[in-house]
């Protein structure tokens, strides 16, 4: 049987920095092994699913905590100096690398056919997953891939059947393989039998429907350094699925995450085994099913945002593919107000970006996505551009950068929300019905038309504010309410073109709610109008 080493075989994609692929390439295929050795030289890794690329970032930061040894600092000053020494030196050590492929060997292999343990795969699936009957069960290829019609769904997206299931490249496999193991949906799965107990169920995917934020260096050697996070290591048992020895008992109460690697690769609620074709070229057939039938203690990603609730309790922020980076970052660079919980890996940036002068960007990854129902809406992905300036502003004894910035984004989102109000008012005015919050359209033909409008321009601004080498001389409210008025008037205008008759009953309606706009407007010079 043909082996697929992830460690050795190249699966994911890279982009070189200018002048350092081989032989003057741009770009190139690398496996994990490869990918630390010339994390220096890679600008990034180029993964087009931004749930896949979650998660491959995350088994990146394992290994690459791994063979730096910055998984085993316990005090965070300490830590903090360990990750700076290592940026000085610029790259991993290629001796620490062998030696921890060498000590994990084969359990990186794809498939069970080639290894007892395949990398973050259950073998015992193909026994274990049975029908009620207790006839052996798979859930077939379709359901592997995202956005093929499988079972009984519709087929709106592509054209497949449980007849006709066309095979995946291993490459395609591994993108499935991370997304069904940090997004995949609850509910129902196929059956699978451990001991007495048969269930066909399961709970979602420990970053389903969330965003994660990233920090990005130049490099994907400080991309990953700078996204390792601090997390006290407890006792030495922290281990990643390719590292354990002993398979997962489903029945069993999970363990609490005793450090990083038990935090980023532990919580897994699916379990997923592929099937690879004779050849072993591509994948044929897949069991997907459940992992774990206890539930897991409470545990927070370092790479998410969480909100606080009236109980004190906190929860992950919801995803939302019409929410852009730039809205969060007050939130990211120092936590917005007490019911906000910034992700952990942002604590320490600001002396990377103020001593060591290194630029860092943001990257957002996510699904917009039901949580508790089989319903994926859209992929999240986005980044920000550098902002030195404004992190260190945010902690020095200067911070208008920071408040320039604090004040944009409140500033956008206060006129955002008053828009999106004005729209909905006038949807409910015009179709003659009252607001209701279960009503499903609310408005949206307008409200999402101008909504769209409004946050693509105020982006530009809030760029334009942020960036600025001074403060601007006009007043930050005013620029997004002129983005509201103009996307406002955009939407309207249909309504506004008859002036007599229902037509002029429209307008009255149109520029009554058109009020809401105009507050917090400054006027800051003469003949500006007032509010």
């Amino acid at each position: 049987m043909s082996s697929f080493d992830l460690a050795v075989r190249g699966f994911c994609p890279v982009r070189w920095r200018t002048g350092c692929g081989p032989s003057g390439a741009t770009t190139g295929v690398l496996g994990f092994r490869d990918l630390l050795v010339s994390a220096h030289d890679i600008a990034d890794v180029q993964v087009a699913d931004p749930t896949a690329l979650a998660g491959l970032l995350r088994v990146l930061y394992v290994l690459a905590a791994r063979v730096s040894g910055l998984d085993r600092v316990r005090d965070p000053d300490e830590f903090y100096d360990c990750r700076n020494e290592l940026l000085d030196t610029g790259y991993f050590d290629p001796k620490r690398i062998e030696s921890y492929f060498t000590a994990y060997e084969g359990r990186f292999e794809l498939f069970h056919t080639v290894s007892e343990r395949p990398f973050l795969q259950d073998r015992r699936l193909m026994e274990q997953c049975r029908s009620s009957k207790g006839v052996p069960s798979s859930s077939g290829v379709n359901k592997l891939v995202s956005g093929r019609a499988a079972g009984q769904s519709m087929v709106w997206l592509s054209h497949t059947t449980d007849a006709d299931m066309p095979a995946v490249t291993p490459e395609n496999a591994v993108w499935a393989l991370l997304s069904w193991l940090y997004f995949g949906a609850p509910g129902r799965c196929t059956s699978r039998q451990v001991g007495e107990t048969n269930e066909a169920n399961t709970k979602a995917g420990p970053l389903r429907g969330t965003v994660s934020f990233h920090p990005v260096g130049e490099s994907l050697f400080e991309t990953l350094v700078m996204g390792t996070p601090f997390e006290v290591p407890q006792g030495d048992h922290s281990v990643a699925p390719w590292e354990s020895d002993e398979e997962d008992d489903p029945l069993g109460v999970p363990p609490e995450p005793k450090g990083l690697v038990d935090l980023l690769t532990g919580r897994f609620q699916h379990a997923v085994l592929l099937q690879p074709s004779a050849d072993g070229t591509s994948v044929t057939d897949a069991w997907i099913t459940w992992s774990r039938r206890q539930p897991q203690g409470n545990a927070l990603d370092p790479f998410v945002i969480y909100r606080v609730n009236k109980d004190g309790e906190p929860y992950a922020a919801t995803a939302d593919a019409n929410r852009q980076a730039w809205r969060d970052l007050d939130a990211l660079i120092g936590a917005r107000n007490e019911h906000t919980i910034r992700p952990a890996v942002f604590t320490g940036l600001e002396d990377l970006m103020d001593e060591h002068r290194r630029p860092v960007r943001v990257k957002a990854l996510g699904f917009d996505q039901d949580r508790a129902q089989v319903k994926d809406r859209q992929h999240i992905a986005g980044a920000t551009p550098a902002l030195r300036e404004q992190w260190k502003a945010k902690h020095s004894q200067a911070p208008e950068a920071w408040y320039r910035l604090q004040q944009a984004v409140e500033r956008a989102e206060l006129t955002g929300s008053n828009l999106e109000s004005a729209l909905t008012n006038v949807w409910h005015a015009l179709a003659k019905t009252k607001p209701n919050h279960k009503v499903r359209d609310h408005g949206s033909r307008l409200r999402h038309q101008g909504m769209t409008a409004y946050w693509d321009t105020a982006e530009a601004q809030f760029w334009d504010i942020v960036l600025a080498d001074t403060p601007p001389t006009d007043a930050t409210a005013n620029r997004f309410i002129r983005c509201a008025l103009t996307a406002y008037d955009e939407v309207t205008a249909q309504f506004t073109r008859v002036g007599t008759g229902e037509g002029g009953n429209q307008i009255k309606i149109v520029e009554n709610a058109r009020r809401r706009l105009w507050q917090g407007w400054q006027s800051t010079r003469e003949g500006d109008p007032d509010e």
